[in-house]
């Protein structure tokens, strides 16, 4: 029995319509599916944010446990610091027309106690922070001071600039940059503007500038309470200059003081308060509404901060100033709530 040669072979195949409809499934699917993952690698990210301020916490800690006090978050200084280890050099090369001067910050005296003992002892106590003998420190990032939901690349700031008081030329300082900082209290124009009643805001590690202080802060000069009472905020971004929603400021203008090195005397901010867009101060927003010298974050919804119990906590940016305030300062008689932040 013969075959019809014109009998069409029975073969097995998508439609071009098929296809395209298969394929309209898997985007859809894939857009679903995108947000998700998206947000289990926001929570990971965040994770490690409050894991570096629990190390951050737990250095602090130990500090005060060493020394029975703990440190100003800088110190900018014409004379010495016993306590810190601190006695200024005058017949280094810190020394200009007869004036002397160390400034520095927190995170140089805590870098024995967060496992960099040997950035510490390459470090020169008795120099400021941006002679070119600590030039290969301060320039060292160091990973627990970077918060990985932070978009910028690039975590360095260089500048050159002159000292007021020495008259002592810095030129190309490199400072490595970190995403943490000390929130010193709030500025005056919160409490005339009403968003803060009066009081006393200083914060637990406040800086120094004084040549005749030696700052230290011992457990009982905290009043409110470490629980009450935070140590260190995010400040994250820098030196990139961001505005609210994480969205980068047209003019990137960071000057020399507010760059956010580890190392930087200048690192340390005050809240201001600005505008809901960030365009302007004062205002009622006091997180991630601008990170020139505020608290800023780029997790959704808040900031990280570690409290001087050491805990970590999440502040809202729904949070009102009032009570935003109230747990900066240390000594100000206030009861804050825990679900009022």
């Amino acid at each position: 029995m013969t075959q019809n040669p014109l009998r069409p072979l029975n073969r097995k195949a998508f439609t071009l319509i098929e296809l395209l409809v298969v394929i309209a499934i898997i985007a859809v699917l894939i857009s679903l599916l995108l947000p998700a993952v998206q947000s289990a690698r926001e929570a990971a990210r965040r994770a490690q944010c409050v894991n570096n301020l629990k190390q951050i916490g737990l250095s602090l800690h130990n500090f005060e446990s060493t020394n029975n006090f703990f440190p100003p978050s800088a110190i900018k200084s014409t004379g010495n610091q016993p306590s810190m280890g601190i006695n200024v050099d005058t017949n280094g090369a810190a020394l200009a027309k007869g004036r002397s001067r160390v400034s520095m910050y927190m995170f140089v005296f805590l870098l024995p106690y967060m496992e960099q003992s040997t950035l510490f002892n390459a470090y020169n106590m008795k120099l400021d922070v941006r002679d070119p003998i600590n030039s290969t420190v301060i320039a060292t990032q160091i990973n627990t001071l970077m918060c990985p939901s932070s978009p910028s690349a690039d975590k360095f700031h260089t500048y050159s600039t002159t000292d007021t008081w020495t008259r002592q030329t810095y030129t190309n300082v490199k400072f490595a940059i970190s995403d943490y900082a000390v929130n010193n209290g709030i500025e005056d124009g919160l409490i005339t503007s009403g968003y803060v009643p009066p009081g006393d805001y200083l914060s637990m590690l406040f800086n120094t500038h004084s040549s005749s202080i030696d700052f230290k802060t011992p457990i009982a000069q905290v009043t409110d309470g470490l629980s009450n009472t935070m140590m260190c905020s995010e400040n994250a971004g820098r030196p990139y200059y961001y505005l609210a929603n994480g969205r980068m400021a047209p003019t990137q203008n960071f000057s020399e003081g507010i760059a956010g090195g580890w190392a930087d005397y200048a690192t340390g901010y005050t809240t201001h308060g600005f505008t809901l867009d960030g365009s302007a101060s004062p205002g009622p927003c006091h997180t991630s509404c601008n990170n020139n010298n505020e608290t800023y974050a780029f997790h959704p919804g808040g900031s990280n901060h570690v409290f001087g119990d050491g805990s970590v906590r999440f502040i809202k940016t729904t949070t009102s100033m009032k009570i935003f305030a109230q747990l900066i300062s240390r000594s100000n008689g206030e009861v804050v709530s825990s679900d009022s932040y």
